[in-house]
């Protein structure tokens, strides 16, 4: 455990507001920088940085590199002034690979959410993997014994989800009778429920379904070019478990394992497995078993996955930097 050390920061959210979860993922890691006694951290503001001028020993920038029309060198020449430590905080690794020539050659320390994009950066850049995680003040929920017997998905319509989706229905038609598609882009013959979802509104949702799905995403950009899969999860499963849910994690491989109690969530890695398992889910279920399991996995994600978890992770690192 570190000592006693106080790092003036300050935190600017690089994702926009348009894409509501993710700027809410910002502000969650914001609180729990400012909650960190470790840490004096400013949330940014022009008027702000005018008025402190050089005061700050850190500048983190949190989010997401996808809008291609935003230039980011105005972080550099604060650092400048300030003499600050400028680090980038990235949620979207390996995804936003071939975006990172907008940033990397104006940062001292990237923090990625990949294992694997951690070599995938210059070697003279200081890297740090730290995976996504949940916040406890958002999502976590006493469990519920009332459970709907439909299964969800709460995101944005992706290219490969629609993929998948699409071919879920090309296997088991009558599968969207018992499958809810929350979220924004779906069309209407797919979902009735089109809309941007909160953090609160996504606990609840997850808290009272009898599963609720985690697409693996994977962007055909960092493929091509880097030839690379994720290799570590993303927070929605962290999210469905902090909320009292049951995680069915969807990808090629369990990126799970090293994560969660391997029998406190389901992994599947195609369409006809995932139809299987709503047949299993539906007709033979124990209530108490599925409760037993959703506090296993709550307990863990609690002890080892939370945002709180991942700043103090990065205050030690900052320590030995």
């Amino acid at each position: 455990m570190i000592g006693r050390i106080l790092i003036k920061a300050l935190f600017y959210p690089a994702t926009s507001r348009k894409y509501t979860s993710n700027y809410d993922l910002a502000i969650c890691y914001y609180n729990a920088l400012k909650n960190n006694v470790n840490l004096d951290v400013t949330f940014f503001e022009t008027s702000v940085v005018l008025q402190t001028g050089n005061d700050f020993d850190i500048i983190i920038c949190f989010g997401s590199l996808m809008d291609i029309n935003f230039d980011y060198y105005f972080l550099r020449n604060i650092q400048n002034d300030c003499s600050a430590t400028l680090v980038w905080w990235l949620h979207d690794d390996p995804y936003e690979l071939e975006s990172n020539f907008r940033f990397v050659n104006n940062s001292d320390i990237i923090i990625t959410n990949d294992e694997t994009s951690e070599l995938f950066y210059r070697p003279d850049v200081q890297t740090f993997f730290l995976p996504m995680a949940a916040c406890e003040e958002c999502y976590y929920k006493s469990l519920s014994s009332s459970l709907l017997f439909r299964f969800n998905f709460i995101g944005n319509a992706h290219p490969e989800r629609m993929n998948f989706v699409n071919k879920l229905l090309s296997v088991r038609p009558q599968v969207l009778h018992q499958f809810d598609l929350i979220g924004t882009n779906w069309p209407d013959s797919l979902s009735n429920i089109k809309l941007k979802t909160s953090q609160e509104f996504s606990s609840s949702i997850y808290n009272r379904y009898l599963g609720s799905i985690d697409f693996q995403r994977s962007f055909f950009l960092t493929k091509n070019e880097f030839g690379l899969e994720a290799s570590s999860p993303g927070p929605r499963p962290f999210q469905i478990a902090l909320s009292g849910g049951t995680v069915i994690h969807v990808s090629n491989i369990d990126l799970l394992a090293n994560y969660l109690p391997k029998d406190s969530y389901h992994h599947v890695t195609c369409e006809s497995e995932l139809i299987e398992l709503f047949n299993e889910l539906t007709i033979k279920i124990d209530i108490n078993e599925v409760l037993n399991k959703r506090e296993m996995a709550q307990k863990a994600v609690l002890a080892n996955h939370t945002i709180r978890n991942r700043v103090l992770s990065f205050v030690e690192f900052l320590s030995r930097s």
